[in-house]
């Protein structure tokens, strides 16, 4: 992520600066945890009655900190570079707000909400491509309803942004009204995936009109959100011929899905076959498309030059028909949700394998979390799950704790699941790998089809 964090807007909210900070000073975004910090971040220390984040500086510093806010009278640690720039400010939580109120104000980008299932990953992937020739759109990491997260992404947004798609995922009300309220958006998109069967998730995304104006524009799949009165002007989309978006006739031809949307004449709009089943959340972009000025045949056109990369996703096929993906997202909650998401409801196939490793898990959550996410999300049409590695024997240990049973062994190298692992590249097979073997598995892949 590439923001503005320039020494004027920073210096602007401070009392004075310690250290060297040259007026060419510009860090791209900030972070409240160390291990959360990339390479040119602004530490941003915050204190409460249990924690101090001051006393965290040194790590932040090994990190990739390019510098720090720091509060009023708070002792410098003698272990710091005299060099290292500091921005002393009375509080460092109400020096960030300042910040993003001014940042925001300056570029003033439209703001869209996404909500739901995993599914909004892609309606804001559809929707980023379909608006990408008329305006620069930035996406950030998801907003939990917190400030934090929301200072953060206005922060690292580029300095050219034209519009702004917020992901909010929808796991609880707070979250979903809190993000609403701190992001005010001009549009929301709610998506669900009609497989989902969770109904908390579409109470929860109903709640991001609470921070929306009359005046703003909601975008609702009429086929999950049936009975409820919205406030603001609703799109409705879905399958019902009553809804103003529908998708008509889908075919399959030279591994693409063809379709058409209703109301659009004499254009026919193409993706990945392996795409088949998701084609409601090219609806829910279409419509903030078009909302947004774009013409049919541009949104066309923008779709149709969509490969499964542009998902998080490196496709490889045997061939005897087996699909392999692999899993190149972001390994928090909500990715690893998208990508079991995805495992779940691409296309059809007979068997459903998920494959992992223990590079499944390259970030700072809870393995325990993990762990409980595989559970919760590990179900039909899921067959199989071949484990490998210690790390990930725990995730079979927590699938045995749910009640859930799946084919598949468990093994302690690589080596060893590789009898398996080539059966599977036999038949009707949607096979999703997530660790960090990937060129192994691809090595496999080559020698079976040769």
């Amino acid at each position: 992520m590439s923001g503005q964090l320039d020494r004027k807007l920073i210096q602007s909210v401070s009392v004075s600066i310690q250290g060297h900070a040259p007026l060419t000073f510009v860090a791209k975004g900030i972070a409240y945890n160390p291990d959360l910090i990339e390479e040119g971040d602004l530490f941003v220390p915050l204190k409460g009655e249990m924690f101090d984040g001051h006393q965290l500086i040194e790590a932040a510093v090994e990190n990739g900190a390019i510098g720090a806010l720091w509060r009023k009278d708070e002792p410098v640690p003698g272990t710091l570079s005299d060099d290292f720039p500091l921005f002393i400010v009375k509080d460092p939580e109400q020096a960030v707000a300042e910040m993003a109120e001014r940042y925001l104000f300056d570029i003033d980008p439209s703001r869209v909400a996404v909500t739901g299932d995993y599914t909004r990953h892609l309606t804001r992937i559809f929707l980023k491509n379909m608006l990408k020739t008329n305006y620069r759109v930035y996406l950030p990491e998801e907003t939990l309803g917190d400030p934090f997260t929301y200072f953060s992404s206005i922060l690292s947004m580029p300095d050219d942004t034209d519009i702004i798609l917020f992901d909010v995922p929808a796991r609880t009300d707070d979250i979903v009204k809190q993000a609403s309220e701190l992001i005010i958006p001009q549009l929301a998109v709610l998506c669900c995936h009609r497989d989902q069967h969770e109904e908390d998730i579409l109470e929860h995304a109903g709640y991001i009109e609470e921070g929306m104006r009359p005046t703003g524009t909601i975008f609702v799949d009429g086929d999950r959100w049936m009975s409820r009165d919205w406030k603001t002007d609703s799109v409705i989309y879905g399958n019902d011929p009553e809804h103003l978006l529908q998708i008509e006739s889908v075919a399959e031809a030279n591994e693409e899905v063809q379709f058409t949307i209703k109301g659009v004449r004499f254009l026919d709009f193409h993706l990945p076959w392996l795409m088949k089943d998701h084609l409601q959340s090219v609806l829910a972009a279409f419509g903030p498309a078009v909302h947004l000025g774009m013409g049919a045949e541009v949104v066309a056109q923008a779709i149709s030059e969509l490969e499964m990369k542009d998902f998080d996703l490196e496709e490889c096929h045997s061939k005897d028909g087996t699909v392999v993906l692999i899993d190149h997202g972001r390994s928090l909650k909500s990715g690893l949700k998208y990508s079991l998401g995805m495992l779940k409801h691409l296309h059809h196939f007979q068997r459903r394998v998920l494959v992992v490793d223990e590079g499944f898990q390259q970030n700072p959550l809870k393995e325990k979390l993990i762990h409980e996410v595989f559970a919760d999300e590990l179900r039909s049409p899921v067959t199989d799950i071949i484990t490998i590695g210690e790390k990930a024997f725990w995730i079979r240990s927590a699938l045995k704790h749910a009640g859930i049973h799946l084919e598949g062994g468990h093994y302690d190298t690589h080596h060893q699941a590789m009898d398996e692992l080539t059966s599977l590249l036999k038949g009707d097979t949607l096979l999703l790998y997530r660790g960090l073997n990937s060129e192994l598995l691809k090595q496999m892949i080559k020698e079976w089809n040769e």
